[in-house]
This record gives structure tokens, C-alpha cells and sequence, in this order.
């Protein structure tokens, strides 16, 4: 079970559609360090998959220039 630590409202990128953001936690410490754990490692494999991604734009872009 986790426990709601803040909510709150926001539109996407600054503009467009209201989204709801909500924080959450662990009533646990070490039930929090696995969560902690897991979401550090999602954010890792997007954060590659974004840069392999910029990097394969940045290819073309070379390849197309010369």
C-alpha cells in the first residue's frame, strides 16, 4: 500500500491538456528503497533510449549535409 505524499495539476509541456500529477510513497523505508530503486532504473533506459535516439537524428542529419 502506498500513501499519497502530494498531488497536483499542471498543463503538459506548458500548454495543451491539464494533467494530474500525483506523488506517492512507501509507509516502509525498505519497501521505499526497492520503488526508489526500480523507478532510477526506468529512468536510466529512457533517459539512453532518448540519447541513442538524438544520435541517430544527429547521423542523418550528417549524412544528408554532405
Amino acid at each position: 500500500m502506498r500513501v499519497l505524499l502530494r498531488q497536483w495539476k499542471a498543463k503538459h509541456e506548458g500548454k495543451g491538456s491539464m494533467v494530474t500529477h500525483q506523488e506517492s510513497v512507501c509507509p516502509d523505508n525498505a519497501c521505499q528503497e526497492i520503488v526508489d530503486q526500480k523507478f532510477a532504473a526506468i529512468r536510466e533506459l529512457r533517459e539512453s533510449t532518448e540519447e541513442r535516439r538524438r544520435n541517430l537524428v544527429r547521423r542523418k542529419r550528417g549524412k544528408l549535409a554532405s
